[in-house]
Order: structure tokens, then sequence, then C-alpha cells
């Protein structure tokens, strides 16, 4: 075997175990992937009992200034995309929010989003 072979070899065998350590590492982001889409899914069961109570009790659905104390924390340890996060984390807990004049953004489960009423 020449060296060129034995060069050829060795990043043959070095990329082989670059993939499989990228493969192992990607299957435990997909396991963290999935634990934050349950915890998603929670979040947004209690941001909507949340809601349903405030509202039951005379209040409005959404207090902004929670929500601000909820964007400045994400913002503090993550920066501008932490708070930007906490923005769609937001907007998804509490769903669309609808002024007069402006139809709300909202997702289908079939497609893409559609201007108009929610469709879930």
């Amino acid at each position: 075997m020449t060296t060129q072979e034995k060069d050829r070899a060795a990043r043959q065998g070095l990329a082989e175990q670059a993939e499989e350590a990228i493969a192992a590492r990607r299957a435990v982001v997909d396991e963290i992937d999935n634990q934050i889409i349950q915890l998603l899914h929670h979040r947004l069961r209690e941001s909507r009992a949340i809601q349903r109570i405030r509202i039951a009790a005379g209040g409005t659905r959404i207090c902004t200034s929670r929500e601000r104390e909820i964007v400045r924390r994400y913002g503090a340890v993550f920066g501008y995309n932490g708070a930007e996060l906490a923005t769609i984390l937001l907007r998804i807990c509490r769903g669309p929010i609808i002024s007069s004049g402006f139809p709300a953004l909202s997702w289908r489960r079939d497609g893409p989003p559609q201007l108009g009423r929610s469709q879930s």
C-alpha cells in the first residue's frame, strides 16, 4: 500500500468516525427537541388555563407586564435572540392577538399561515 493510499484510508476512517459521532450527537439533540416540544405543550396548557381564570375573574386575557418580564428574562440569558424566542413562545402560548381592523395571523394544521380567524 502506498503512502497516498494509507492517507486516503486514514481520512476515510476519520470521516466514518466523524459521521458516527455526528449521528450520535444528533440523536441527543433530537431527544432534547422532543423534550422541549413536550414542555412547550405543557406551557401552552397552563397559559391557556391562566387566561381562562383571568377572564372568568373579569380580567384581561393577556398581562403585558408579565410578558415583558418573560421577554427580559430570556433576553438576559440569551441576548437579542433570547428575547425573540420569548416573544415567539408567548405568541404560541397566548394565541393570536386580534385588534380592530387587523386580522390575526394563524396557522392552519394543514398548511401555511392564513390571515383571518384561527382555524384550529
